[in-house]
């Protein structure tokens, strides 16, 4: 017959299956058609002669009639194959290790899917009724008899789990919860703190006084980015930029907290909520484990009390932590002025560590405005000291060329000159001319000589040294 694969429950007394068991004896029973079921879902074997007969000449092999004999549910036994097949051994050597106790032979993973798919209280039973036929049975039926012999095998897998998995969760949340404590130490105690959000303060009362923002006594810390959000009248600067430039040129250094907050990098993104949750989980899990071994036998106990302890021991050190955590949170909050009860330790990091990101991001904007303003002077001093030696060489050349002869003006003065002797050789002709015929007088007027010669002395004179004034008249 073909199975019907189900799951088998063990009723209660006020459950639905005690009325279901006494119909099933009175009524059910005699109103099944069992031929019907049988030729339904029975299942018949051919013979090999029928077999042979199908095919023909060809024989084929015969089916083995031991067949393995299996009743755990498909799925749930080829996830228990695949499961015990990551162990790399026998189904001895998995319950030797389940056993012994022994969580460090075997990784804490394969434990895990083990557990998800141990067989449980029946199908150990049923193992244990077929025990005599051990050697027919399926591997994940062979594992439940195995388990069989192995008492509280449950129990000692969940707790090969727990302390497995401590160790490994200890020493990944005990640095985060440190680095989540120096950071919160680091922002209360720090100087530096201190003294830049009084420079904001100061510079913040002034840009708002004359307003309702004016005169402020101290601000919240979400309100802190307006200090970046606040742009200047010169493109690309704001408040902070202003405020790290008048930083840098005090003597105290006020920017030395964003070194001191590096260990911002390393906590950033982590909560503190669920960091707390987790090591509640774990130490609920481990008390649980401890409280089922106190009733469990003394051979199970044993083997499991000490690792227990130890677990127990390291989740009260991370607890420890977390209680200190919490008392930061108090103290940060009443340290900001901030309200207790919405105040969250991540979203303070986060704050501080995107302060410290832009105050390196305006350091460098002022650096490279710096050095390009720096690289502009001194090509405002090279272009300067260019055109002085272009105009020094400009009038050496000038003189150069006013020495020379053939230079323009040197030449046109030249020219003039040419032009006033020429015209001052036609006037003296022009003289001589009229002088010429001035000396015909009519009869009876006398000259004379003398004076005609002291006249024309001096017209000579005048026009050699080029000064003289012409007349109408001589």
């Amino acid at each position: 017959m073909r199975r019907l694969n189900w799951t088998k429950v063990q009723p209660s007394e006020e459950s639905i299956w005690k009325e279901v068991v006494t119909r099933l004896d009175s009524d059910a029973k005699t109103s099944i058609d069992y031929a019907a079921l049988e030729s339904l879902f029975g299942q018949t074997e051919k013979t090999s002669a029928d077999a042979s007969d199908s095919v023909g000449s060809t024989p084929l092999p015969t089916k083995k009639k031991d067949s393995l004999i299996a009743f755990m549910d498909p799925k749930k036994s080829m996830n228990l194959n695949i499961t015990l097949k990551a162990f790399k051994g026998t189904t001895e050597d998995v319950v030797a290790i389940i056993r012994n106790g022994d969580a460090t032979k075997v990784d804490i993973d394969h434990l895990r899917s083990l557990f998800k798919v141990l067989p449980d209280k029946e199908e150990v039973d049923q193992a244990v009724e077929h025990e005599a036929d051990a050697s027919r049975l399926a591997p994940a039926e062979q594992f439940c008899l195995a388990l069989s012999r192995v008492p509280m095998y449950s129990l000692r897998v969940s707790a090969m789990i727990q302390t497995g998995e401590v160790g490994p969760t200890v020493a990944r949340l005990r640095p985060q919860l440190e680095g989540l404590l120096t950071a919160a130490d680091v922002i209360h105690t720090s100087d530096s703190v201190k003294l830049f959000f009084a420079q904001v303060l100061a510079l913040g009362n002034f840009i708002n006084s004359g307003s309702y923002a004016g005169n402020a006594a101290g601000f919240s810390l979400a309100t802190l980015a307006r200090v970046w959000e606040t742009r200047a009248n010169e493109a690309g600067l704001t408040l902070l930029h202003h405020i790290v430039a008048t930083c840098s040129q005090q003597p105290a250094d006020l920017l030395a907290f964003t070194s001191q907050l590096a260990c911002l990098q390393d906590v950033i993104g982590l909560s503190v909520e669920a960091l707390a949750a987790e090591v509640q989980a774990q130490v609920a899990a481990v008390a649980l484990t401890a409280s089922q071994l106190q009733a469990a036998p003394p051979d199970v106990a044993n083997t499991f009390i000490e690792p227990v302890t130890s677990c127990s021991m390291q989740l009260a050190d991370l607890q420890q932590l977390v209680e200190q955590l919490e008392q930061r949170r108090l103290l940060l909050a009443n340290y900001f002025s901030e309200n207790e009860k919405k105040f969250r330790l991540e979203d303070c990091f986060a704050i501080f560590h995107n302060l410290c990101c832009k105050i390196a991001d305006a350091r460098k904007e002022l650096e490279r405005r710096a050095e390009l303003k720096a690289k502009q002077l001194r090509h405002q001093q090279y272009q300067e000291e260019r055109n002085k030696e272009l105009e020094r060489r400009q009038s050496l050349r000038q003189l150069a060329d006013a020495s020379s002869p053939r230079h323009p003006e040197r030449r046109s003065r030249q020219a003039d000159v040419k032009r006033q002797q020429e015209a001052d050789s036609e006037r003296l002709a022009d003289v001589e001319l009229r002088h010429k015929k001035r000396r015909v007088r009519k009869p009876g007027y006398l000259t004379s000589g003398a004076d005609d010669a002291c006249l024309l002395d001096q017209l000579l004179a005048d026009i050699s040294k080029a000064n003289y004034t012409l007349r109408g008249s001589l």
